[in-house]
């Protein structure tokens, strides 16, 4: 008898450690709360500012006259929310852009500029909407045309008292004059160059 109410015993403070460990795992002593990492906003290219020509003297008159052409073939990045107080108050968007670039046959000099832009439409009408970012390349000599990666693109979005989460979008374009978004127009955006 004595056995069986000592084997009870064992079998009831066993029954308790084993759920004292099970409820364990849900008991935080720290009191932190792993949260989910939040997606990063949606960054879209404008169809009309994937690709430029740049014409010599700004003048489009025929393929002899191009200085260069270029192409946003895509784009990779990463976000991250940054808390001060934790509150959060920015979200820093780093991008890498790749782009196909074709030299024209007016241009004497193997090099162009290049103007990307960003562009958030939450905070239009205001300056801070929209940022460019110039970009100068070097076409080696004897090749017309190069791929390359920008992996300079930096971006910091305030969150104040305007909402900037994942729902946003955030667009991607080549900074284009009015003659040059005309002429993307006017050929559907095709490339002149194209190999």
């Amino acid at each position: 008898m004595k056995r069986f109410f000592l084997l009870m015993i064992y079998t009831f403070l066993f029954s308790i450690s084993l759920t004292a460990c099970e409820t364990a795992k849900d008991i935080n002593l720290f009191n932190t709360k792993k949260e989910k990492p939040k997606p990063c906003p949606v960054i879209k290219i404008l169809k009309d500012a994937k690709k430029i020509t740049s014409f010599k003297n700004n003048e489009a008159k025929d393929i002899s006259g191009i200085m260069f052409e270029a192409e946003i073939i895509g784009y990779s990045g990463k976000c991250e929310y940054k808390k001060r107080d934790k509150l959060e108050t920015e979200i820093v968007i780093e991008l890498e852009v790749l782009l196909d670039l074709f030299r024209g046959p007016a241009n004497n000099t193997n090099s162009a500029t290049l103007g990307f832009f960003i562009a958030i439409p939450n905070f239009f009408p205001n300056p801070e909407g929209k940022k460019v970012f110039y970009k100068s390349i070097t076409f080696p000599k004897g090749l017309g045309k190069i791929r390359m990666i920008d992996r300079d693109i930096i971006i910091r979005i305030p969150i104040t008292n305007r909402i900037v989460d994942s729902d946003r979008v955030i667009f991607l374009g080549l900074n284009l004059t009015k003659n040059q978004l005309d002429y993307n127009r006017k050929t559907n955006s095709q490339l002149q160059l194209e190999m």
